[in-house]
């Protein structure tokens, strides 16, 4: 709902025909309809991680961090979950990415580069526009898949 609404704010739908705008937004409910099973995925895994006692055991097994990547992904996440943002930042953040995707609707440049831009302006909002070259990637690495799909959804809606 929230992402048709984007769409239609921004013209999306301007020139279609209702049929046209029912299938769009058919298409769309069945995009979205796989995002529920995800939403619950991540909300029972961090429950899981929530529930441990001080990330040293889970049901009286002590867990063990081996791995470097491992250490740097849980400092990394709990730097995040630190970082709260203004009703500006976030304004400022929705009018950059409306923007973005006023673009794509208009060809206006090279998609590619619309969609680089796209991932860097969420870089710089999800880590305050940090200097931080390891938290940024670590932001853009957990949101690769989102990304990935939004390029997919975006195909399709304008295939």
């Amino acid at each position: 709902m929230v992402f048709s609404k984007l769409l239609y704010d921004n013209g999306f739908y301007d020139s279609m025909d209702i049929g046209e705008v029912k299938e769009r937004e058919n298409l769309l409910k069945s995009i979205t309809a796989g995002m529920d099973s995800v939403g619950r995925n991540t909300y029972n895994s961090l429950n899981f991680f929530h529930d441990m006692d001080n990330a040293n055991s889970y049901n009286g097994k002590p867990i063990y961090m081996t791995s470097t990547e491992a250490r740097k992904d849980i400092k990394y996440y709990l730097q995040m979950a630190g970082m709260e943002h203004t009703e500006d930042e976030k304004a400022k953040f929705q009018l950059t990415i409306n923007e973005l995707f006023k673009n794509f609707r208009l060809g206006n440049g090279n998609q590619n580069t619309l969609f680089d831009q796209m991932k860097k302006s969420f870089a710089d909002f999800a880590t305050k526009n940090t200097d931080d070259k390891g938290l940024r990637e670590y932001v853009l690495k957990q949101s690769e898949e989102t990304f990935n799909r939004i390029g997919k959804y975006w195909s399709m809606l304008t295939a």
